[in-house]
């Protein structure tokens, strides 16, 4: 999936009639308030296209599993995070454990006990990337009369999400996040992509906003959504 610039760096472009698709993209930004700075993200209707709507030359073997990210929480937010959503009761707790024989996952979320885990192995910007993810299966768990998400489409929320939160916040989250998303898509038809997008957008919209909220309630963050045309 890209923008018809993008298509073009590959030397491809969009067949001629093909309907692009519109995701919401992230623009984080800062702005001074009363002296104050301030952390503002919106989001904003990009037209992009999947690689079955173009033709051209072949593209290059793509990346097929998610890399784990490298690198510092500098802000601490994963211990700032998980203590508020402790403290106002949305999650029971947020414990950081090693991995146990036999597990292969970075995280979890029970909905029963509504305990979150991280593995302690994680680089801690994958593990504020993971907090993010799980947390945002629980928001649609606490909401799922509304959103009425499948597993997949529930998956594509929580790791865009994930990527949102990360973004605004500094940290490159593509080399995990787009393989992820792109597994759990698994489809090359446009119009079901474009059904899966608009399905979940607003549950990336609704967490990344409550999430960054939190993180900075001192300094006014605000996240504001522009609908997609």
């Amino acid at each position: 999936m890209a923008t018809f610039q993008r298509w073009h760096g590959f030397k491809r472009h969009p067949r001629k009639g093909e309907k692009a698709i519109y995701i919401l993209q992230p623009i984080p930004f800062k702005q001074d308030v009363d002296g104050e700075e301030v952390r503002r993200l919106f989001f904003r209707a990009l037209a992009v296209f999947v690689e079955a709507q173009t033709e051209g030359e072949p593209l290059p073997a793509p990346a097929v599993r998610p890399v784990c990210l490298q690198g510092q929480d500098d802000g601490g937010a994963f211990d700032r995070l998980a203590a508020l959503a402790i403290s106002s009761g949305f999650v029971a707790s947020v414990k950081v454990r090693a991995q146990e024989a036999g597990e292969r996952c970075n995280g979890y979320f029970e909905p029963a006990t509504r305990r979150i885990v991280v593995m302690n192995h994680l680089e801690p910007a994958q593990r504020l990337k993971t907090l993010v993810h799980e947390l945002t299966h629980e928001l649609t768990h606490a909401n799922n009369s509304a959103l009425e998400l499948n597993r997949d489409d529930d998956e594509i929320a929580a790791e865009s999400a994930a990527y949102v939160v990360c973004k605004a916040l500094g940290i490159d989250s593509s080399s995990y996040s787009l393989p992820y998303v792109t597994g759990w898509a698994d489809t090359k038809d446009p119009e079901l992509l474009r059904r899966r997008i608009e399905g979940t957008g607003q549950a990336v919209a609704n967490a990344a906003r409550k999430f960054l909220e939190a993180l900075e309630p001192a300094k006014g963050t605000e996240v504001e959504a522009q609908a997609a045309a």
